[in-house]
């Protein structure tokens, strides 16, 4: 007998699932793609112990024959490629033709089928790869295929296989990725008994996205409509103040399949590059279109990767498309310095007005400068200035700052607080001879302004105030003594299912660490108390930002108390753009002093920035 030999179909199958059945969100893939192909208008997932016991997917589409039911289970069957010329243009979600047999292969495999022109259906059963059972049966139009105990008959295998929660995570992102990709379809996702979503069809892409993203993040996402070199680029895009702690909120599609691709994914960081710090990532679900011709899919075993035939191309019109909106819906930052405007001059002297915020309610002061004792010359000696673009250059916008600081509340010291500070303790003359004490004052209700030691210290509000409420809840955290503070009046909150089930999984952690949750239904749940920090205006917020955390990272445990603190604190702090009182301005720069890290936030961005006396006057041409 020679050493080559042919395998027995039942092993090969047996070996190719190694490739199409990696874990069960791979067969949920592969069993609701065929469920797209064929023309469902809704699909249902029913899934077991994270789909180890049991993933059911039903559809009303089109149905099998028996013939083509049984024919399905063979190696290498598909109805979606008749020739080699097909392979130029795939327009369907799955068409190697592996899928059925190779789970049959290592599961108890059952497909019930019926097309709508016949009357009865067809029950195809199949054991660990052993010949199919075929029945006739009444059934309903569509198909329904249940895997029962993933492999079984490979114990290695099984082994492998993480916990249930942890391969459920992986379950509903297949399932959520698939909403977002097939709008008119409506799909309902039912875990261990329970109805986990539920998204009824609807006409836009952008309608569904941000129903599968949820209220946390739907807000602050701008639609996106492109058309380019013969690409379409839609979907939905953050602006720069949107953003999350990994990649997990990136998504793209090409003809409607989820994809990976770096070139596409790299241009597009680039345009948020500027409005980011370390360990942030812009969230965007972008569906390009193209013409099947144009791109290959089959490059890759599970298709998640593809090859554009103009790559540039491609990649020019996914981020015209994104930049399009920003530019267009203002969300690209844009600092303003304040205004200066010039009035009549009267015998050789100019009076300039500066619109000046103060306790006192926001006064004008008149400078005035003789310019027959300067030649003529402006106003101002040129050279001296500190404006919001120099400051947020010196202090970027973290993103989660809240967007633009409001020109139109634009504000600076007035001239003789001014002189207050740069002399230090003590007191100055107004320019309407008012005495004005030395304290703190708020600069385009983003940076505070207050004096030290002589010389001008500027704070980010944001950052200054992240880096306070870290220290506190880090320290609570690590002594398990988080207090919870009671909510006057519920917060209603809308939960996406990888919320729900960090809910589910991790409802011990939620409450340690100060929440009190009351379930309301399948997608809604209401804050009953939250920790005692920050603003009960930002609950809602802060809560979505937690969970965030749980359902992308797992245990808090395993995050670290650092990160999770890091979170809270970065969502309950105060924004760029909220207006301070005097003795909030106190004492948050109070407080940031008494901190163990002031100069820098639990990010890396620096929140102070210090300007001494002699370089002011260096700027002025004192020294």
């Amino acid at each position: 007998m020679g050493r080559v030999h042919v395998l027995p179909e039942s092993l090969a199958n047996r070996i190719a699932a190694g490739e199409v059945a990696e874990r069960p969100a791979s067969v949920l893939k592969e069993l609701v793609e065929n469920a797209v192909d064929a023309g469902a208008g809704r699909i249902e997932v029913r899934l077991k112990n994270g789909g180890k016991d049991l993933i059911l997917v039903r559809d009303d589409g089109c149905g099998m024959s028996s013939e083509d039911a049984v024919m399905a289970l063979r190696r290498h069957a598909t109805s979606k490629i008749r020739g080699p010329e097909d392979l130029d243009a795939i327009g369907t979600m799955g068409f190697r033709g592996e899928a059925l047999p190779s789970v049959g292969a290592v599961s108890r495999l059952e497909i019930l089928t019926r097309p709508r022109e016949q009357e009865l259906g067809t029950r195809v059963f199949v054991e660990g790869g052993t010949s199919p059972e075929t029945t006739e049966s009444g059934l309903p139009a569509g198909t329904v295929v249940s895997v029962r105990e993933l492999f079984y008959n490979v114990p290695a295998r099984r082994r492998f296989l993480r916990s249930g929660p942890a391969e459920l995570r992986h379950c509903t992102e297949v399932v959520t990725r698939a909403a977002m990709a097939h709008p008119s379809v409506g799909f309902t996702y039912v875990v261990d008994g329970r109805k986990r979503a539920t998204y009824a069809p609807v006409s836009r892409v952008e309608e569904r996205m941000r129903d599968v993203l949820g209220p946390a993040l739907a807000g602050g996402m701008l639609d996106v409509d492109h058309r380019e070199n013969g690409f379409r680029v839609r979907g939905i895009a953050g602006g720069p103040d949107v953003w999350r702690s990994s990649r997990s909120h990136q998504l793209l599609f090409v003809n409607r399949r989820p994809v990976q691709h770096k070139g596409l994914s790299g241009g597009l960081y680039a345009l948020y590059r500027d409005h980011l710090r370390a360990g942030q990532f812009p969230v965007y679900v972008l569906l390009i279109e193209v013409d099947p011709a144009r791109v290959d899919v089959n490059i890759h075993p599970s298709k998640a990767e593809v090859r554009f035939r103009e790559e540039q191309e491609a990649s020019r019109a996914v981020r015209h498309g994104v930049a399009e909106v920003l530019r267009a819906q203002g969300a690209t930052p844009q600092w303003h310095a304040p205004s200066l405007e010039p009035e009549k001059p009267a015998d050789g002297v100019e009076q300039v007005q500066m619109k000046l915020d103060t306790p006192s309610g926001g006064r004008v002061l008149p400078f005035v400068a003789d310019r027959s004792r300067t030649g003529g010359g402006p106003p101002f000696p040129r050279g001296f200035a500190i404006s919001s673009s120099d400051l947020a250059s010196s202090a970027r916008g973290d993103g989660a700052g809240g967007g633009p600081p409001d020109s139109s509340g634009e504000t600076a010291p007035d001239l003789g607080a001014l002189g207050a500070i740069l002399a230090g303790p003590g007191a100055a003359s107004a320019a309407d001879g008012e005495q004005v004490r030395a304290q703190c004052w708020q600069f385009s209700r983003t940076y505070i302004f207050t004096p030290l030691k002589g010389d001008l210290l500027i704070v980010d509000q944001h950052v200054a105030h992240e880096r306070v409420l870290y220290e506190q809840v880090l320290a609570r955290m690590t002594k398990g003594e988080v207090p919870s503070q009671r909510l006057l009046f519920p917060v209603p909150i809308q939960v996406t299912p990888e919320e729900e089930e960090a809910l589910v999984r991790f409802g011990d952690q939620v409450e340690r660490v100060g929440y009190e949750v009351e379930r309301v239904d399948d997608r809604s749940v209401q804050l009953l108390g939250v920790p005692a920090v920050g603003r009960d205006s930002r609950a809602g917020e802060i809560f979505h930002a937690f969970l965030g955390e749980l359902s992308e990272n797992g245990d808090v445990r395993l995050v670290g108390a650092e990160k999770v603190a890091a979170t809270f604190a970065c969502k309950a702090a105060v924004k760029a753009g909220d207006p301070l009182d005097v003795r909030e301005m106190n004492e948050l720069v109070d407080a940031l002093f008494g901190t163990e890290q002031p100069f820098y936030c639990p990010h890396g961005r620096p929140i102070v920035v210090r300007v001494s006396l002699a370089e002011i006057g260096r700027r002025f041409g004192r020294f």
